[in-house]
């Protein structure tokens, strides 16, 4: 995986702005890390 400055720098947006939405996608799916987020992503075919 890549960090959020990482993916930051790719999106040209704010690590901050990452930060956030990563955030946001784990209390939506009640995720207790970013890890279980992608896990979530692939199983769903989001990614």
């Amino acid at each position: 995986g890549k960090t959020s400055a990482e993916i930051a720098m790719i999106l040209s947006i704010s690590e901050n702005t990452v930060n956030f939405h990563q955030k946001n996608m784990q209390k939506k799916i009640n995720a207790p890390n970013k890890t279980q987020v992608a896990c979530y992503a692939a199983a769903t075919g989001l990614i």
